[in-house]
């Protein structure tokens, strides 16, 4: 599958389990772009398009963390009233927010980031 490919080619087994979840991150981010008319929210619409909204970028992120037995979760919620989708990766038995979306718009500042960090950008969630 194209998800294996992708894996393949920027993951090693040597690699800890934040620097495989760093190398996803540089791959979507130099790979898809951000649907700013919110129409593409799919896995597909990632990989074959290049483009997706927050919905997308959750979707093909827990799809490849699963791929690598990475525990995450996708989490629904808003970030400044706006509807938006990140995920929450399990990092050694400590639950960390991804927000690719907002780490590709906003360089760096949304990853792997603690409740009460991502809680003070504007964050909502139940």
């Amino acid at each position: 599958s194209k998800i294996n490919d992708i894996l393949g080619k920027n993951i090693t087994e040597s690699m800890t389990t934040t620097d495989k979840v760093r190398a996803i991150d540089s791959y979507m981010k130099s790979s898809v772009e951000v649907d700013e008319d919110l129409n593409n929210s799919s896995i597909y619409s990632a990989l074959v398009e290049g483009k997706t909204n927050s919905i997308g970028f959750s979707r093909l992120t827990y799809r490849m963390l699963r791929e690598l037995n990475i525990e995450s979760k996708m989490i629904n919620g808003k970030v400044y009233g706006n509807n938006h989708s990140w995920n929450l990766v399990n990092i050694d038995g400590t639950w960390l927010h991804l927000d690719i979306t907002g780490d590709k718009l906003f360089k760096g500042k949304y990853f792997l980031i603690t409740d009460d960090a991502i809680k003070d950008m504007g964050y909502h969630w139940e």
